[in-house]
């Protein structure tokens, strides 16, 4: 089911009621802006899945009978971009015609700036944030990077894994683009030097984490056979030329 206009979440409700009903699967997607998301759908959801009648806003019965997962993304509107556009004091000579020194000046002095993701930023892939204005204050939340890698990429995840090598964390993708098997593999590589890359190495073949791939991709750099860099791939996607 899909709903552009999702309101109040009557959409959902109504499916998770009949999956309550007949055992069904159904799915839904909705679409919604506004700040009732958050006070009023989100909650109706929460409800919907965890009692099937209320009354006085109590749960009737704590017998759900459901097993759901809810997964909402907020998409980073326009005004955030704006937001979060940082410019860089440099001096620029006049080498170019009035009206092309705004487009050059705009493109040079902003490079660095939070909503134009920077590659060296994925060596901390879990910690990459921007400022983002909710209720009239400017709030740092995290953005989630791996996702909007694989939405990017448009690879349908049939396993997610979140392992762990002492105190490094690795965030495993393994799902279908096409006609092909492609494992996505995320850690953080900064001050990484030729014995962690080696230890990297030998964790990813020990827990056989490429095996039977046919595409590989792997953030910053590594030594695994036939993996491919995400980080150039991230920029094309994002930054068409």
């Amino acid at each position: 089911m899909l709903d552009y206009f999702a309101g109040s979440g009557t959409t959902a409700h109504a499916a998770i009621n009949l999956n309550r009903q007949d055992g069904g699967n159904r799915k839904y997607i909705l679409i919604e802006m506004g700040h009732h998301f958050d006070a009023v759908l989100k909650p109706r959801v929460k409800k919907a899945i965890y009692a099937e009648r209320w009354k006085d806003a109590k749960p009737v019965s704590r017998e759900s009978r459901l097993s759901h997962i809810i997964k909402y993304q907020r998409i980073e509107s326009y005004e955030d971009a704006l937001n979060n556009i940082e410019f860089n004091e440099t001096e620029h000579e006049n080498l170019l015609p009035d009206e092309h020194q705004l487009s050059y000046m705009l493109e040079s002095d902003t490079k660095e700036s939070p909503t134009f993701l920077s590659i060296s930023k994925l060596q901390n892939p879990f910690n990459y944030q921007l400022n983002i204005v909710k209720d009239m204050q400017t709030q740092t939340q995290s953005v989630d990077l791996p996702e909007t890698f694989n939405y990017l990429l448009g690879i349908s995840v049939q396993i997610r894994q979140c392992l762990y090598d002492g105190d490094r964390r690795y965030l495993v993708y393994r799902g279908i683009v096409g006609q092909k098997t492609v494992v996505i593999i995320w850690r953080e590589t900064a001050g990484w030097k030729k014995e962690d890359y080696e230890r990297d190495y030998n964790f990813i073949q020990e827990n056989k984490l490429t095996e039977r791939a046919d595409k590989i991709y792997i953030n910053t750099d590594s030594i695994v056979p036939e993996a491919e860099s995400l980080d150039p791939f991230f920029k094309r996607l994002m930054f068409p030329q």
